[in-house]
Parts: C-alpha cells; structure tokens; sequence
C-alpha cells in the first residue's frame, strides 16, 4: 500500500495490519477449500450433496438439514448405550461348568455352650472377689462396682472366660466325619467369640486368617495323634493349591448323605450351668465361611438338647470374571482379594471387613475394643465393664445402618467379595429316642434315659448333591459390544466409519499443514530474484560451477520484434486446369499391370 501522507509509524502500522488481514483470509480460504474437498470426497452420506453446486440451493440445504438430524438423533441413541453401558455393566449368570463339593471345604462349623460359667470351675470364688464381679458381668447381672474399680488390666478377660467355661473335650463326646471317627479335639479349636468360648470345625489356621502381628482368637490344641492334619491357605478367589498332603484342613466333603457327613453328639451338662446367654439351655452353632470370624451371637442357630437335628446343606458360591478388574469398583459393587487389604484379617470377606468397621468405630466412639475382637497394636485396650454401654450401643447402631450421621455406615465402605462362598441349611428336629437308643449308640453307653433327654444333643451336616452350578460376574457391556452398538448406530444413521475418521483427520490435519508449507515455499521462492548461470562448457567442472554459481545480472525476458518484410497477407495460389481427357491418359499411364487379365494366367 502506498501512502501519500503521514509518519512511517503509520505506514508500518497500516502494513502489519494488511499482513495480519491477508493471513487471516488466508486462513479463511484454507478452512473453505478443506471442507469442501472433504464434502466432495467423504464417505459420509448426503455430505457430497452439500457441496454439488450442480443442485439448487433449497436441495442443498434439504440434505444439510437431513444430514443433521441423522447426527442429533444418532447422538440420542449413543448416549443411551453409554448410560447402559455405565450403570448395568455387570450381569450374573449360572456358569455352565458344574462345580463339585469334593473341590470346595466343607462349611466351618462353631458350636457354643449357652452355660456362661462352669459350675465346677465358679464355686470356690468368693462374693467379694474380682472374678465374681467378672462372672456377673458375664451374666449380664448387677456387677459389685467398688470391686469393679480394683481391676485395672482387662486384656485378660480371654484366658478367664475359656478358665471359666466347659472345655471342647467336655462338650464333644463323639465326631464323625468322612464315614470315619475322628478325636474331636483333632478336628475342633477353642475359639472365643461374641458368644463366649466355643468350639470351631473346620476353620483356616490362625496363621491364615489373621494378619502378621494380630492377636489370634483361637487355640491350636492337638491330641497326641501322628497323623496331624497339615493347615493349608485356603481362600475362595484362589482355591486350594495344587500340591497338597493327604490329610489337611480345611478339609472338603468326601461326599453326599449322612454317612459321608460330619456327626457330632454333645453334651451340655446342665446341672453345670450357673447363666444362660438365652431363656433355654442348649448350643448355639453357626455355618460360616472357613476363613471368616463367625458370628454366633447375632445369625447363630439353636441345638436344643434331648433332640436329634439333621442340617442338609446347600453351597452357593459366586464366581467374578477377571476382566471386572476394569470395571469401575462404584458399577461392579465388589471386590477383589488384592483391592482391599484389611487390617487383622488377611482374606478380605464381607463379614471380616464388617468387623473391622465395627472395630475402627468401637476405638473412635469407645477408645477400647471388646474381648472377643482381634487386637493388633499396644495403645488398643480391652473395653472394661463401664464401656459396655457404649459398645453397646455402637453394636446396634452398625446393625441399625442409620443414616441420620455424617459417618459413612460399614454396609458401605464394605462391599461384597467377588468370589465368596456362602452356606445354607435346612434342619430337621426331633426328640431322642426312649428305650434302648443309648445302648445302640456306643458314645452314649453308660447313660441314662434320663441324662440323655437333658443334656445330649446329636447333630448331622451332609450334603444333598455333588455338585451345584455357581453364579458368575461377567461383563454386560464390554468395550467390543459398545463399540459394536456405537458403531451400528453411527454407520445406519450417517455412514461413519474409521475411514471416515481418517479422512476428518486428513482435511483437519494433514492437508491443511502440507498446503501452508507449500504456500511458504511458493512465497519464498516469489521474493527470490531470477539469475542466470554461466556456463563454460560441457564437463563436470562446468556443471560444478553452473549449479554453485549465481550470476549477479539479472535475466531479463527477451523482446520479439516483427520483421518489416513480413507479409501478413499471403499471394493468391495459382491453379491450372486440366483437361478431363489428359487426367484419364495420365492415369491410365500411371496404373499398374494387372496379371489376372494376362493371357498367360
């Protein structure tokens, strides 16, 4: 541009706005011609109509509005297989392989005497005495609170309540399991529990269910058997290992029916009984998971005494594929072994995970835990007699998953397990046999008619099938079914495909940048002055010389000029006339022979 008036500050300020103008409409003409090419070019339908200009505009605007519509309501239904997608991906199904009892524990078994205190193991403490007011507390009686206040350490309240209760060997009289007889202190642990000192079956060892550094519950009392059963890890993500020894625990069915099921008789001894945890006298017994604490006092089942009582048992078990491990833990709604670690326990349950909730709370509302709760670290102390309010009422508020506090409830923070093993059972009662039952039956040889309706319970576990079907997790909507969904929607509706992904990606990019580097050459080579080179001769030194050198005149173009004895008007053409007669003799000259018409042919 040129000025006629004004400082250079202004000319250099008009230029710079020009250039910045040019390149701005260079942009814009750039962006035009991409996406008319790609409109010409796509493979998207009704995009090559909007850029025909052979078709009236009403008709272009007709597949412009159609090809928007195909978008919006495609969109529409991508977003529902997303919301599908996001909230349902998880589904259960019945797995098609059928999964055996002689390959899964038989259910752990925790068997309670509802007698607070052993007669025989009370009577020589005074009602003065630190044990008495223990014992009281026990049976939930009014406690003597001056002697209440002498005790100090709590943390020994375990080893009192299993000093104080019937030992296993009193309670059990006789087991089978397996159609063999076993001692039943081989096969059954002292365990205390909310309930008291019970007697578990069953159950991992110690060393397996808790974490390194926890205060286990049970008690590893073995008889003086060679055959010791070797304590192997079970869990149910993992299963039993491959290698194991012949005997072991937990151990699994050996089969279907009474004979091949646990048979235990026990014996309550009544007459023992100083306090009841119940209005009745009996056992209290809970199937749970090996590898779980068990819960008596709140899911536990009564075994009345003086009754036979069948239990027919029935597994479930659930099973997760091992691509949930994408899946987000808020859609999926459980967890893997290796998703959460807990604190005491070392196989992460539901019910031990529940537990440890209860715990945190009880050590945060409280400052102490109860006895029968596993302890880890030194500052946590045994709840005294005076927290049992608290306890209590923090038990039932956990229980009750009431929602009017801020703190976020343990059903919450306590997902299921992805593979979990549950147990059920049906039971069947009814009272013991009078007459000669006891002599029939050689663990109840030497007593009474009488006895035998007071004190002894009998109870069978079996199974009723050898093998059940399990429930599996599996993906609902994996990333190949959303994408086959999206991708039937997008291709019905406007023909997108990922060659329509690379062609957006080519007029978007790629074009786009190889244009603006060839218009940067373009213009560099414009500004660039023409030379011309000299050329000495015809030798490889020449050509050296004429690619390197650049002459510093300038080419100029050559001038064509009109030479002055140029006709433009050419002289007219001179014909002659031939007469017809000379044309046919001149032709009949110029024919040739022909050799068809010779007298010699």
């Amino acid at each position: 541009m040129i000025l006629s008036r004004g400082s250079e500050s202004d000319k250099s300020v008009v230029i710079i706005g020009d250039k910045k103008k040019s390149r701005w409409n260079s942009i814009k003409v750039n962006i035009y011609q991409n996406v008319k090419e790609f409109c010409k070019n796509t493979t998207l339908h009704g995009l090559n109509y909007m850029a025909n200009k052979d078709l009236y505009l009403m008709e272009r605007i007709f597949f412009a509005l159609s090809f928007i519509s195909a978008v919006v309501i495609g969109a529409i239904f991508i977003n529902n297989v997303y919301v599908k997608w996001k909230t349902t991906p998880v589904i259960f199904s019945i797995n098609p392989h059928p999964t055996y009892i002689t390959n899964e524990p038989f259910p752990a078994l925790t068997i309670c005497n509802m007698n607070k205190a052993y007669k025989a193991k009370i009577q020589n403490f005074t009602t003065d005495s630190v044990e008495y007011a223990i014992i009281q507390m026990l049976c939930k009686r009014k406690v003597n609170v001056t002697v209440a206040d002498t005790i100090q350490d709590w943390s020994s309240l375990n080893q009192f309540i299993s000093d104080i209760s019937q030992p296993c060997e009193k309670m059990l009289v006789s087991c089978r399991f397996g159609g063999m007889a076993y001692d039943c202190l081989r096969i059954f642990h002292p365990i205390v529990t909310d309930e008291g000192h019970c007697c578990a079956f069953n159950m991992v060892h110690p060393k397996f269910l808790y974490t390194e550094g926890t205060q286990s519950l049970i008690k590893e009392i073995y008889s003086n058997h060679s055959d010791m059963d070797e304590a192997i890890a079970w869990n149910p993500e993992f299963g039993y290992p491959e290698k194991m020894s012949k005997h072991f625990y937990p151990r699994t069915a050996a089969g279907t029916g009474e004979s091949l099921g646990l048979t235990i008789v026990l014996d309550a001894e009544v007459d023992q009984y100083n306090c009841s945890s119940t209005n009745s006298v009996g056992f209290k017994m809970a199937m749970h998971n090996p590898n779980e604490r068990p819960n008596v006092r709140e899911v536990g089942l009564l075994l009345a005494a003086g009754y036979e009582t069948k239990a027919r048992v029935r597994m479930e078990k659930l099973e997760a594929d091992k691509k949930l491990h994408t899946v987000h833990l808020k859609h999926r709604q459980c967890e893997f072994q290796d998703e959460h670690e807990l604190t005491y326990f070392a196989t992460y349950t539901q019910s031990n995970c529940e537990a440890e909730c209860i715990a945190e709370t009880l050590m945060r509302h409280c400052g102490c835990l109860p006895h029968y709760m596993p302890k880890r670290y030194d500052n946590e102390t045994v709840c005294s007699i005076y927290d049992s309010g608290c306890v209590e009422r923090i038990r039932l508020h956990s229980m009750n998953n009431d929602d009017d506090d801020n703190e976020r409830e343990c059903d919450e923070v306590c997902l299921p397990s992805c593979y979990a093993l549950k147990f059920y059972a049906e039971f069947f009662s009814t009272p013991l046999e009078h007459g000669d039952f006891w002599s029939n039956n050689p663990s109840l040889q030497g007593m009474s008619e009488e006895y035998v309706e007071r004190n002894i319970a009998i109870m069978t576990m079996y199974y009723k099938d050898n093998s059940f079907h399990s429930n599996k997790q599996t993906e609902f909507f994996g990333m190949t079914d959303v994408l086959s969904n999206i991708g039937g929607l997008i291709g019905l509706f406007f023909g997108f495909s990922f060659i329509s992904l690379a062609e957006i990606i080519f007029y978007t990019f790629i074009r786009p940048c190889r244009r603006v580097r060839k218009q940067k050459a373009k213009s560099k080579s414009d500004k660039r002055p023409r030379r011309f080179n000299v050329i000495g001769r015809h030798s490889p030194r020449a050509y050296r010389f004429r690619r390197n050198y650049l002459s510093p005149f300038t080419v100029l173009p050559m001038e064509r000029k009109i030479s002055q004895t140029f006709n433009p008007y050419p002289p007219p053409m001179t014909i002659n006339l031939i007469e017809i007669s000379d044309l046919e003799a001149t032709n009949i000259c110029n024919s040739k022979f022909d050799w068809r018409k010779s007298s010699m042919a």
